[in-house]
């Protein structure tokens, strides 16, 4: 009897152990875009973005209008390319654009955005922030969550319609 309960629970750590682990590190990603250089697109947009000075979420200043990056954001939501191009960004913008890409991935594929915001959830690497009027240095890991995902994205989505 000791012995089955034993290799029952020896079974169910092991299945505890591995599950954590790959939530810690997931699989690959298998999904591939459409080479850059094969796309139409705004090329003054998606270089706004891959050379981000700030992350925001909309408006900012007194004024509240919107940053060049919110703006090139929307631009490239646009883009019938947009998948194509926000999936290059996560890969070779600053940390600003990556942001950039990582809510654009939580509206246009959601399993995607699962899968690459682990690495976001787990980085301190520091952005600077534009939110208002207030300019901070802000963790990635407290930006790169589902719910700040989805708020920017509809907010910055509200304030291009």
């Amino acid at each position: 009897m000791k012995r089955r309960v034993l290799v029952v629970l020896v079974f169910v750590l092991a299945v505890t152990g591995i599950t954590f682990y790959t939530h810690l590190h997931p699989l690959p990603v298998t999904r591939t875009a459409a080479a850059l250089e094969t796309l139409q697109y705004d090329r003054e947009a998606y270089d706004t973005l891959m050379k981000a000075n700030t992350f925001s979420n909309g408006g900012t200043g007194v004024a509240g209008s919107m940053s060049p990056e919110t703006k090139a954001y929307a631009v490239l939501m646009k883009n019938k390319n947009a998948f194509d191009l926000f999936y290059h960004l996560e890969q070779e913008a600053n940390n600003q654009g990556r942001l950039y890409a990582l809510c654009a991935m939580y509206q246009l594929d959601n399993q995607y955005f699962n899968t690459i915001q682990v690495r976001y959830l787990n980085s301190i690497a520091e952005i600077k922030g534009l939110f208002g009027c207030i300019e901070v240095g802000v963790p990635m890991c407290d930006i790169a969550d589902k719910d700040s995902m989805r708020a920017m994205a509809q907010y910055i989505a509200s304030s291009h319609e």
